[in-house]
């Protein structure tokens, strides 16, 4: 989209906010806030508190001549704000204090800007916190966009992806205009010395792109900038526990954070996905202790997925004894059954014994007291999806018994989930589960597909006390859950239930 009607579009919305109020309370009076005025070309010009920052031109109302001390306060108060920068690595210190070149548009989104923000705040940062939340905002109201662009790419990741959410009350005409706001971040943030200094901020910045690529355009769309996250965090070590050990606790909630969402998120999309993982990850994340509300909040889906190791991932991908149709051959020869047999070298390590017990480690995660409904129904739903996903590992590696005393090995497991699953289901609304993204509606596909797999068997044994009727019953509701959702963003939101 142009840069053009990008400008245009904003200019009017400005004007609209400045003709009802919302301009002035977004961005200050002229009490030692800030102030606004046009330029000659109509644009808005915001100036910030510290006036000895911008040119005096761009200042349009009288101002006392300031004493010695004023301006030995501003010094030193400039003097920190430099070395604060220099020694965080939440953010970039390197950007002028000259605006650059996008800071015109962006002034002029201001009021668009601090509504997403508030709707970003409320309804995304909770489930995944990898911002400092408190420095956004008051970065925000001391503009700081405007001469880092850095920190503008990230501010406009962060609202474009709240401009998505249902019932959002932004004011953007269509989703074109938040594909212009991802456009002018991404510009702002590909800079050539991108790695050279990766940070926090950065890595969040890049996840956030790709969250709102997922949700625009799915999954493929968004895997570009979700490497370049994988790739920043490791040129930063954050999948090295030294690392961690040198940053102070507000920088290492946001790094743990950021961990486990590239962590988490990889070994679910290789699942959903059935592809290769791009990151690994050489540290167990549950060797690193969070303490703020909603990063504890990620304890419970970030140890389920630690229990699906790169190793397991390719059992159940199916990419895992890519011989073993000769070794089965070899093993029925000599009499020796699959599950139990000796593993060769180059085969996967899948037996009976593991697969019994990440099952048991499965059941035993509990959710955390504080969980939002949103956190609760996906660690239902995701407990479920690998219990399943390890059961037909479990077929593709001949470890099925018909007269099994353990129910994870025996045939009518999925249809013993899905019963237990819709009896939990019901203790939760309906919004809780569509509020996860179309990754709820695939995993609730593939749960109700292995039961109706197995209700379909003639002569099909069934659980005690239940019918093919009610049981082909609980399949097609959950069927039909999944296939509503099917047209779904893929971005997680939390709703307020």
């Amino acid at each position: 989209m142009s840069e053009e009607r990008t400008e245009v579009s904003i200019r009017r919305q400005t004007q609209e906010a400045r003709t009802s109020g919302e301009l002035q309370e977004a961005t200050g009076s002229e009490d030692g806030n800030g102030h606004i005025d046009e330029d000659e070309e109509g644009l808005l010009q915001v100036a910030p508190q510290d006036n000895d920052s911008v040119p005096a031109t761009a200042l349009t109302t009288k101002t006392k001549s300031p004493s010695p001390l004023t301006d030995l306060t501003h010094i030193l108060e400039d003097l920190l704000r430099s070395a604060a920068r220099a020694s965080n690595p939440l953010v970039d210190s390197s950007f002028s204090q000259q605006r650059h070149s996008k800071a015109p548009i962006i002034n002029l989104m201001r009021p668009l800007l601090a509504t997403t923000l508030e709707t970003y705040v409320t309804q995304i940062y909770p489930l995944s916190p990898i911002v400092d939340v408190s420095s956004v905002m008051a970065r925000f109201q001391g503009n700081a966009q405007l001469y880092d662009p850095k920190f503008a790419a990230l501010l406009l990741s962060l609202c474009a992806q709240a401009s998505l959410l249902p019932g959002s009350t932004a004011a953007i005409e269509d989703e074109e205009q938040a594909d212009d706001m991802v456009e002018m971040a991404v510009g702002l943030h590909n800079t050539a010395n991108l790695g050279d200094r990766p940070t926090l901020e950065a890595i969040a910045t890049s996840l956030s792109i790709s969250a709102y690529l997922g949700a625009r355009r799915g999954p493929g769309s968004c895997m570009v900038k979700r490497k370049e996250a994988i790739a920043l965090a490791e040129l930063m070590g954050l999948d090295r526990k030294e690392t961690f050990d040198q940053l102070d606790e507000t920088q290492r909630e946001i790094a743990l954070t950021l961990f486990w969402k590239l962590l988490v998120g990889e070994r679910s999309f290789s699942l959903v996905q059935s592809r290769p993982l791009a990151f690994v990850g050489r540290v167990s994340p549950l060797l690193l202790c969070p303490k703020t509300p909603y990063t504890l909040r990620l304890t419970p889906i970030t140890r389920l997925f630690t229990l699906v190791d790169p190793e397991l991932v390719e059992c159940l991908n199916g990419h895992c004894c890519r011989a073993r149709p000769a070794v089965m051959a070899q093993d029925e020869e000599s009499g020796v059954h699959p599950a139990s047999a000796p593993t060769p070298a180059g085969l996967c390590a899948f037996t009976r014994q593991r697969a019994l017990s990440v099952h048991s480690s499965i059941e035993q995660i509990q959710s955390d007291p504080h969980a939002s409904v949103v956190q609760l129904a996906d660690l239902l739903v995701t407990k479920t999806w690998l219990q399943i996903k390890l059961w037909l590992a479990s077929v593709s590696h001949a470890m099925l018994e018909l007269d099994s005393s353990c129910p994870e090995l025996h045939l009518t497991y999925p249809v013993a989930k899905v019963a237990g699953l819709k009896t939990a289901m019901d203790t939760l609304q309906r919004p809780a589960f569509e509020a996860n993204g179309k990754c709820m509606s695939i995993k609730l596909s593939i749960i109700a597909e292995a039961a109706a797999m197995v209700l379909g068997l003639p002569n099909c044994p069934l659980p005690a006390g239940s019918t093919i009727e009610t049981m082909s019953t609980i399949v097609q509701s959950v069927w039909e859950l999944s296939t509503s959702m099917s047209g779904h963003k893929w971005m997680r939101y939390d709703i307020r239930a």
